[in-house]
C-alpha cells in the first residue's frame, strides 16, 4: 500500500511539473512577443493600448497558474502526511 501511494505521489508530482511548464511557457513566450511589439509601436497608438491590456492579461494568468499550482502542491502535501499519520495510528 505504502509503494501504491508512493507511485500515486510521483505521479501526481510528475502532472504538476508537466502542467507548470505546459502552460507557464506559452505565457511567458507571450509576455515576451508583447514586450517586443510594444517597444515598436507608438504607446499611443490603439494597437499600443490593446497590447498593454493583453500583457495585464497574460500577467493575470501567469499568477493564477502559480498559485493553482501552489494549491495543488499544498493538497499533495497535506494527504501525504495525512497517509503517514493514519500508518503511524
Amino acid at each position: 500500500m505504502a509503494y501504491q501511494i508512493g507511485t500515486l505521489a510521483d505521479g501526481q508530482k510528475r502532472v504538476l511539473r508537466k502542467t507548470s511548464h505546459e502552460l507557464s511557457s506559452p505565457i511567458a513566450r507571450m509576455q515576451v512577443l508583447l514586450g517586443i511589439l510594444e517597444s515598436s509601436t507608438n504607446s499611443d497608438d490603439v494597437q499600443g493600448k490593446y497590447m498593454v491590456t493583453h500583457d495585464l492579461a497574460l500577467r493575470q494568468m501567469g499568477l493564477l497558474v502559480q498559485e493553482l499550482l501552489a494549491l495543488a502542491k499544498a493538497n499533495l502535501r497535506r494527504s501525504i502526511e495525512t497517509t503517514q499519520d493514519s500508518w503511524r495510528a
